[in-house]
């Protein structure tokens, strides 16, 4: 979590604090709106995605008015004061594997050997699309393609 924390905090230009509270709206929001078995897979293996979660729920107010969705999560982000530019201020976006492992590979097609293997909760920058296929890479060196299934946009 404190890697994500950091990398959103860098590239959006805002504290780890309000950081970790959009992390947490941002994993509520799969939560609530995405496959429950694979969102929660994605939660139970990110140490502190629960305490980001509760971290960023601020019991009513205007989003719970919008009735949950992208709506509540958009407002909940506006009352951190991240506005739409801020939101969309990252040079790249930033995703999260949802898989337990998501093999990055040399090619963007199954059979293309892997480069590395990113576990449960990895961030990955991405880049452009190749079919089923996203291109991704880390500041650690890791560069290559996974599935856009195995990754969840933040």
């Amino acid at each position: 979590m404190d890697e994500l924390i950091g990398r959103l905090a860098t590239k959006a230009g805002i504290d780890d604090a309000v950081a970790e509270k959009t992390i947490g709206i941002m994993l509520d929001f799969l939560r609530s709106e995405g496959p429950s078995d694979k969102v929660q897979d994605l939660i139970d293996n990110i140490p502190g995605a629960e305490t980001a979660i509760a971290a960023s729920s601020n019991g009513g107010g205007l989003a719970t008015l919008m009735g949950g969705g992208l709506m509540a999560a958009g407002t909940k982000l506006m009352a951190l004061g991240l506005g739409m530019t801020e939101m969309l201020r990252r040079e790249q976006p930033l995703a999260v594997v949802v898989v337990d492992a998501a093999p990055v590979r040399n090619a963007p097609y199954g059979g293309a050997s892997a480069a590395a293997t990113v576990p449960a909760g990895g961030a990955l920058l991405v880049g452009r699309r190749y079919g089923a296929w996203r291109e991704v890479h880390r500041g650690d060196g890791i560069h290559g393609w996974v599935l856009d299934s195995e990754i969840a946009g933040l």
